[in-house]
Formats: C-alpha cells, structure tokens, sequence
C-alpha cells in the first residue's frame, strides 16, 4: 500500500476510513505478513474508482505491478 502512496505510512488514511464503515479490514491479506482491506460496498468503490484519472489508473496499476514483481 505504501507504494501506491509514494512511501507514506497509509494507517492513519485506513483507520479513519474503517471508522467511518467505508472500507473494512485489517485481515490478513493474500500475502504472509500484509494486511487486506476491502470496501465495504461495490457502489463506494465504484465512485471513488470512478474519480481516477486515465493517468492516475496508469501509474497505480504500474505501481501494484512493480510490487507484485517483488513479492
């Protein structure tokens, strides 16, 4: 998660949306030692989704791409 937000600590984001029932989580994830978090409802992660710009898409999935490589 820390890479798709150029490094920074993402806790305080997750928590403050976990609070709010917006996302849920953290469990453990798919991978050992990494913590999952997941929208609470399809439509909240369809508009934020929605709100990416085409070059904000590019460069997260490149982001995820480059850490996935490293896993």
């Amino acid at each position: 998660m820390a890479a798709l937000l150029g490094g920074n600590d993402p806790c305080a984001w997750l928590s403050a949306l976990a609070d709010l029932e917006v996302i849920s989580g953290p469990r453990e994830g798919r991978f050992p030692g990494e913590a999952e978090f997941s929208f609470q409802h399809a439509l909240m992660r369809e508009a934020a989704y929605s709100m990416l710009t085409e070059h904000d898409l590019a460069l997260g999935h490149h982001l995820a791409a480059s850490w996935l490589e490293g896993k």
